[in-house]
């Protein structure tokens, strides 16, 4: 049947019109989703202030890495690596910068073969300090400079390598572990790939995840939009739009409250601290990464508690606070945060090689207070640099922070270079690493372990144990002397100091908290030997010798009774409180206190001994007279 021509033009007309509302439709689609057409400023401000931290996993993209670490893996290579320190104050003289510490590396990952020589050297190349460490499949070894066998023991499992006999003995000590701190620091410097990066998955997640807890608390009449604002990113003025949501301090801090409990249970964030914390723990031989887990999830959670608890105490008020994102082609730009305290800015930018973030967070009222991290990563062909600065001004002041890790590749070898660079006022240091990274077909002096250069701690006798260990700590604690003897510890304290490194940073590094249960039971053991009833005077006087070189105080907490017609004499200590603190000599308060026992007519004491939550050392020791 033939279709009359009148009902076919309907029909066409008919699809006509369906397929241009179709078109018309999908055009509204294409551009609702690649364009800001139709879209709300609630929307738009939601869609930036997402997209603004979409570059950052850009920042430690190690693609070129990646591949050279495969080249790597699958191969043997060796690793050469020199670091050397620049300190300059008034006095332009340091013996720091004579020094420089060199690795020698041969590794051979699929094998399981690691070989370590690492020297501290002078500058007329003489070795003040030298130590070897191989691993060769599961045996894992140590020789100090001047001992011809290495000492070795099995490796049952990779992630207990930390807890080793070996390691834990030799844990380096001194008469104040901050002093050393410098030099550890410089001594252990790697150049692993350190970086923590964020999967495409995660970063999502939690752009949706703390954007969405922000939107669902704005509503539509809180977001607002201003056209053709100026902001500067990267040293350029540029043209913006400006999407801003307005509240409260009581609004913000609420939506501020609710994103902090939800950082309490986030797996993603808390991971990425726990990565962290083990990249730090390479500076200690103790923490293991059960121990980092858990101390991780417990002090996160208590400080972002402490900080909510902080919150809700000043939690009132409807002073107005501002959250502006700059939009400019399309592309988020910047993040801005403004309350009447702080202004707090983030800026992005990023082309086909370069990206860059810059954090800036400044008093409102006094411009000379702020807080400046600058990131950024440029990328070549077989070329990467990334670059850090930081930098802080209190009250005028101005302390600097520079960090550059470049990495260049040439078919099988990689060439790393970093420089840190901290400057205030006073002084400044820089320290310069270089390493080489080259697959060998072989290598050449390759050293494994034998019956003439190595000898196995777990296959001999206690004593004999006992008595290998103390050569190679004796030799250890030499060379470290040797050490300071090159650089004094007054030169170190200086650089601290005068640079306004903390010594609490420095115990994160050395300190009492990262000690061993070997050393804290060697230093224990000096102290517990004395404990006990009716101790003799003279041990106790052999007590307080052993207590000065680690005293920080003496109290007199007892007195003894007075009888009739003594009234007028000074009343005589009956028991003293011994105050202990790890390395703090006080010889000449250890001194009046023996010449107090040798006067006293008392014979005997009981000593008891109180130990610190916190480090499990000897903390307080009270001498009391017998009755």
């Amino acid at each position: 049947m033939i279709m009359p021509k009148k009902k076919r033009m309907l029909v066409t007309s008919i699809i006509a019109i369906v397929i241009i509302l179709i078109i018309i439709i999908i055009t509204c689609i294409c551009l609702y989703m690649s364009t800001d057409l139709f879209k709300s400023n609630k929307e738009l401000f939601e869609k930036y202030a997402t997209n603004m931290f979409s570059n950052l996993n850009k920042l430690f993209d190690d693609e070129n890495m990646g591949e050279m670490k495969q080249i790597l893996q699958n191969n043997k290579y060796e690793a050469n690596s020199s670091t050397t320190v620049n300190y300059q104050d008034e006095n332009k003289e340091n013996s720091i910068n004579n020094i420089k510490v060199d690795v020698k590396g041969k590794i051979e990952e699929n094998q399981k073969y690691d070989y370590k020589d690492i020297s501290l050297k002078n500058k007329e190349d003489e070795k003040l300090y030298r130590i070897e460490y191989l691993r060769d499949n599961d045996k894992y070894g140590i020789r100090i400079n001047g001992i011809q066998q290495f000492a070795t023991e099995k490796i049952e499992d990779d992630n207990k390598l930390k807890e080793s006999t070996l390691i834990k003995e030799l844990e380096i000590n001194s008469e104040d572990g901050n002093e050393i701190s410098i030099l550890k620091l410089i001594s252990k410097m790697n150049f692993e790939n350190t970086e923590i990066k964020l999967t495409e998955e995660e970063n999502i997640t939690l752009q949706n995840k703390y954007v969405g807890i922000l939107m669902k608390n704005v509503t539509e009449d809180k977001v607002s939009k201003k056209q053709n604002v100026s902001i500067l990113v990267n040293d350029e003025k540029i043209n913006a739009n400006a999407y801003i949501v307005t509240l409260t301090k009581e609004q913000l801090n609420n939506i501020y409250i609710e994103m902090l409990n939800q950082l309490k249970q986030d797996d993603i964030i808390i991971s990425k601290i726990e990565d962290i914390e083990k990249i730090k723990s390479q500076y200690k031989t103790t923490t293991n990464e059960q121990e980092i887990e858990n101390l991780v999830r417990e002090e996160l959670k208590k400080e972002l508690d402490e900080k909510i608890k902080e919150i809700q105490n000043s939690n009132i008020g409807n002073d107005i606070r501002k959250i502006t994102v700059f939009e400019s082609n399309m592309k988020a730009i910047a993040l801005q945060i403004e309350t009447n305290e702080y202004t707090t800015i983030i800026t992005t930018s990023n082309n086909e090689n370069n990206v860059k973030y810059e954090y800036l967070k400044q008093r409102t009222t006094e411009k000379e207070n702020t807080i400046n991290l600058k990131l950024e990563k440029i990328s070549n062909i077989n070329d990467d640099t990334f670059n850090v600065e930081y930098n802080v001004v209190r009250d005028d002041v101005k302390t600097t922070n520079y960090l550059t890790k470049n990495i260049k590749f040439e078919k099988d070898t990689a060439k790393t270079t970093i420089e840190i660079d901290r400057k205030n006022q006073n002084a400044e240091i820089k320290i310069n690493s270089e390493k080489e990274e080259k697959v060998v077909n072989e290598f050449k002096d390759k050293i494994k372990f034998d019956k003439e250069n190595s000898v196995n701690i777990n296959e001999v006798d206690e004593e004999q144990k006992n008595n290998i260990i103390n050569i190679m700590k004796e030799m250890n604690n030499k060379q470290i002397e040797n050490v300071f003897e090159f650089i004094s510890r007054e030169e170190i304290n200086t650089i601290l100091e005068k640079l306004e490194l903390k010594l609490e940073e420095a115990e994160d590094i050395s300190g009492e908290n990262s000690i061993s249960d070997t050393e804290r039971n060697r230093f224990n053991s000096n102290f517990e030997f004395y404990e006990g009833t009716n101790i003799p005077k003279d041990n106790i006087l052999k007590l307080i010798d052993v207590a000065k070189n680690n005293l920080e105080d003496v109290r007199v907490t007892k007195y003894k009774e007075q009888k009739n017609g003594e009234k007028d004499k000074a009343p005589e200590p009956e028991e003293y409180k011994l105050i202990i603190k790890k390395n703090n000599s006080n010889e000449k308060l250890a001194n009046n206190l023996a010449v107090s026992i040798k006067n006293s007519k008392d014979k005997e004491y009981n000593v008891k001994i109180e130990y610190s939550h916190k480090t499990g050392l000897v903390e307080n020791i009270f001498i009391t007279a017998s009755k």
